[in-house]
């Protein structure tokens, strides 16, 4: 869970709350991780308008859960912990290679 008061934390997406600001930026994303959720209709509302135009990667330990409401481009059955090691890992890596873009201006925007 990503406290609430985290620089990148730009709330909960959903119908059922109070953080315009979590579905704004979905709304405005080329890619969404879903990590240990499980995507309802009330998390998305349409799931066209939810999926449209970006990719979606699901990570959970339950198989059953990825692609039980949208098929994302990614499903990846794993403890969340041992997925997101890996893939700072890979990250990490390809920063040292220069190959990962700057987001700082990015960044801005979403705070």
């Amino acid at each position: 869970c990503i406290p609430d008061d985290h620089e990148l934390m730009a709330g909960m997406v959903g119908l059922q709350t109070a953080h315009r600001y979590g579905n704004a930026t979905l709304l405005a994303s080329d890619m969404v991780f879903g990590i240990g959720n499980r995507f309802a209709n009330r998390h998305t509302g349409s799931v066209e308008k939810y999926t449209e135009g970006r990719k979606i990667v699901h990570i959970d330990i339950e198989p059953t859960q990825i692609g039980r409401v949208l098929c994302p481009d990614l499903g990846i059955v794993s403890d969340a912990k041992a997925a997101l090691t890996l893939l700072v890992e890979v990250a990490q890596e390809m920063q040292k290679a220069g190959r990962l873009p700057c987001r700082k201006e990015w960044v801005a925007d979403c705070q």
